[in-house]
C-alpha cells in the first residue's frame, strides 16, 4: 500500500527492461523527462545495476566501463540529479575474508575518479561461516548446539553483522566502516552501539592481521 501511494503521486517511479532499454542513453533520455517535468524537485535516480546496462558503439573492456563512467556523471551535472548504482567487484576479490574496496570495482580507474561516494557491503558470516567472528548474538531467537558427547543445549542464534565500508566521501567528509545488526528474516539493519563499534574494529584489525602473517609465511616458504 505505502508503495503504490508513492507510484501513484509520482514519488517513485519504476522502470524495468520492459519499460526502458538496457542503456545508458536510454537512461538518460528518461532522466531528462523526468527533469523536464519536474523541475524544481530533487531526484534520486537508483539504478540496478551499471554493470549490465549497455553503451552502444563500445565494445566490452574498460574503454566502455571508462565511458558509461563518465555518461552517468554528465548526467548528473547536466540535469542536477543523484545517482546511486550497484557495481560489481572483479572476481579476485571475492576471495573469503576480503573486504571489497573501491579499487576493486570491476573494469576501469575511471569509476573511482568519477564517483563522489562509494560504500561497499560486507558480511562476515555469510563468508567465513562458522570461522566467523563478526556476528551478534540473538537471545530472542535460540539455536541447539551438541557438544562432544551429543548432548544439546540451547544457545543464542549468532546474526549477521553487515560492515558498511565508506572509501571515499565527498559529500560529508566521513570515511570508515560502520556495523549494522541485521536480521537476516526481514533485512533489518540496526546500527550497532559505540562498544559493539569498537569491539568489532579490534576483531576485523586482528583478521588483517593473521592473514598478513600467513601471507608473509606463505611467501617464506616459495
Amino acid at each position: 500500500h505505502w508503495l503504490r501511494n508513492l507510484m501513484e503521486s509520482e514519488r517513485l517511479i519504476v522502470a524495468d527492461v520492459n519499460v526502458l532499454p538496457p542503456t545508458f542513453p536510454a537512461l538518460g533520455r528518461w532522466v531528462a523527462d523526468l527533469r523536464k517535468r519536474f523541475p524544481d524537485k530533487y531526484i534520486v535516480v537508483l539504478e540496478d545495476n551499471f554493470h549490465l546496462l549497455e553503451l552502444p558503439g563500445y565494445d566490452a573492456g574498460e574503454a566502455k566501463i571508462a565511458a558509461s563512467s563518465h555518461y552517468v556523471k554528465r548526467m548528473c551535472n547536466n540535469y542536477q540529479v543523484t545517482t546511486i548504482a550497484t557495481m560489481e567487484i572483479t572476481k579476485s576479490d571475492l576471495a573469503p575474508g576480503k573486504r571489497p574496496v573501491m579499487a576493486a570495482l570491476k573494469g576501469s580507474s575511471a569509476i573511482p575518479y568519477d564517483i563522489n561516494a562509494n560504500w561497499t557491503a560486507y558480511n562476515d558470516l555469510a563468508d567465513l561461516m562458522d570461522a566467523s567472528q563478526i556476528y551478534w548474538e540473538d537471545s530472542k531467537d535460540r539455536t541447539i548446539e551438541f557438544g562432544p558427547n551429543g548432548e544439546g543445549m540451547e544457545v543464542p542464534t549468532k546474526k549477521p553483522v553487515v560492515e558498511i565500508i565508506c572509501d571515499k566521501n565527498k559529500i560529508s567528509g566521513f570515511k570508515g566502516t560502520t556495523f549494522f545488526e541485521m536480521k537476516p528474516e526481514s533485512g533489518f539493519l540496526k546500527e550497532c552501539s559505540t562498544e559493539d563499534q569498537g569491539r568489532f574494529r579490534s576483531k576485523v584489525l586482528a583478521q588483517m592481521s593473521e592473514r598478513q602473517q600467513a601471507r608473509a609465511a606463505d611467501s617464506k616458504k616459495l
